[in-house]
């Protein structure tokens, strides 16, 4: 849908074929930062979403609430954490992303790593906690 709707997307996909994930990761990013964009840049900061890790309503309201911004023309992006019992398996193209992102807990930094999938065509990423409590 996105790659229809906007060929800017097809064109940074063949560019970066041979690139490395961080360069990748780089030209696609910068395509978010064009003032051409009408739509917003639409973070969910959630402990859950249907259908991989679903609790009470929550869940229903990010996963709906995304998809329907979406297709107003906005980006919605969902960040989770990664949870050991998220049915992994409903999750497209999951992978780990080459980036350091850490957490300060009780006068300490802890690393945590970042994965990067597709769940009912929203882009989620999870949050996975090297701290020794799973904190993050």
């Amino acid at each position: 849908m996105a790659w229809k709707k906007d060929s800017r997307i097809r064109d940074a996909y063949l560019a970066c074929e041979s690139k490395g994930e961080h360069e990748r990761l780089t030209t696609f990013l910068k395509l978010t930062y064009t003032s051409t964009r009408l739509g917003l840049n639409i973070i969910h900061i959630a402990t859950e979403m249907a259908p991989v890790a679903k609790v009470g309503g929550l869940g229903d309201v990010i996963t709906g609430l995304g998809k329907a911004l979406q297709r107003k023309g906005h980006l919605v992006e969902i960040v989770l954490p990664k949870y050991d019992c998220i049915q992994y398996d409903l999750i497209t193209d999951l992978k780990a992303l080459d980036v350091v992102v850490e957490s300060y807990f009780d006068g300490q930094l802890f690393r945590n790593k970042i994965w990067v999938g597709t769940i009912e065509g929203l882009p989620v990423y999870f949050i996975e906690p090297h701290h020794p409590a799973k904190f993050f």
